[in-house]
């Protein structure tokens, strides 16, 4: 058994359990799969028949967890923890094992991170569900996490901000994410913003070379609010509250600042991602900027107009900075990331 723990939260979605146990035992993974079940009980019945007849020679454990959002049920898998190293995998996603064994090599060598992970993509079907035929593949906004202090990586985090739960961490750090997720009513507080702030502030995250994530973009998707309604939701309020302070207390343990000078920091951070998202919600649903570069105006071209992604896939290396995570390249066997997402690609279209 390797040192790894999988975190697994699930929801009415037992053919995607299917379809990731299907690949970790193609895999030969050998470390801990943590399942928690939020689903109705119909549901629930065809997850565990999944994991019964999907999950032979793999280390599970499944834990009902009936009414929890996704925080709450990673929360409640922390009790079976038993390694050092921990990440949390939406059901409909794949950490790469490669990738996996090479940041629990690196977290072995560097004391000082929190936390590692390598490249990612995010790819779509042609068909809905979790099997199928590949239609796009394109790089996903991994970032690493670097400063001497908390507050330059919080600042820097807000400044470009990307979501850090699919990292491999130290599980002691993981759980610390997690401490206070349930005493939060809102789900976007509660699952990405205080977990990935607190990531951000308790050190740093290596960025690795290997392929690591392959997240899936589809209908069924858990999407968070629309932001300007999550704005002016009921649990707003009392949840930044609570997150404000969260942050303020870590802060003062991990720099020294006093209460005061934490909170002027959160608040100017915050406030900054704000008016970003806020900007760029707007701009995307109601205007056009005409202030884009050539390289995004030739995106919403293809986009506007529906080039053949056929097209589109062989130009975007032109157009993106990460060309090497495109589907013609990856396709090539001598791309570096060839077998890995080979592996990936067999088990969404293995009942095709």
């Amino acid at each position: 058994m390797i040192n790894i723990s999988l975190l697994i939260p699930t929801r009415n979605r037992p053919l995607f359990i299917r379809r990731l146990l299907n690949y970790y035992a193609q895999e030969k993974f050998s470390g801990q799969l943590l399942i928690g079940d939020s689903s109705d009980p119909e549901e629930a019945a065809l997850t565990r028949r999944s994991i019964e007849e999907g999950g032979r020679g793999l280390q599970i454990r499944y834990e009902e967890c009936f009414g929890k959002h996704i925080a709450p049920t990673v929360k409640h898998l922390f009790n079976f923890v038993a390694t050092p190293y921990a990440a949390i995998l939406p059901d409909d996603d794949f950490l790469v094992p490669a990738g996996l064994k090479q940041a629990a090599a690196f977290l072995d060598q560097h004391p000082a991170c929190v936390g590692a992970q390598g490249k990612a993509v995010i790819y779509s079907l042609k068909t809905p569900g979790p099997f199928g035929i590949l239609e796009s593949v394109e790089p996903y906004g991994l970032r690493p996490i670097s400063g001497m202090t908390a507050s330059a990586r919080l600042r820097r985090h807000f400044r470009q901000y990307s979501v850090t739960m699919f990292a491999l961490y130290r599980a002691e750090i993981l759980a610390l994410m997690h401490d206070d997720v349930d005493r939060i009513c809102d789900v976007p507080f509660a699952s990405e913003l205080l977990p990935c702030c607190l990531s951000v502030i308790c050190g740093e995250i290596a960025q690795l070379p290997g392929l690591y994530l392959a997240r899936q973009a589809h209908g069924s998707r858990y999407s968070l609010y629309d932001v300007f309604d999550w704005y002016g939701s009921i649990n707003w309020a009392p949840s930044y509250q609570f997150f404000q302070e969260r942050l303020v207390k870590e802060l003062m343990r991990r720099d020294g600042l006093t209460a005061q000078a934490a909170t002027a920091l959160v608040k100017e951070t915050f406030w900054g991602h704000i008016v970003k998202g806020m900007g760029e919600s707007w701009s995307q649903r109601y205007s056009v900027s005409t202030l884009v570069s050539w390289k995004e105006r030739l995106r919403q071209l293809f986009r506007r107009y529906s080039m053949p992604r056929y097209f589109w896939n062989y130009l975007k290396p032109l157009v993106t900075d990460q060309g090497e995570l495109t589907w013609p390249a990856l396709q090539r066997p001598a791309s570096p990331y060839y077998h890995d997402f080979r592996s990936i690609q067999k088990t969404v279209s293995a009942n095709v």
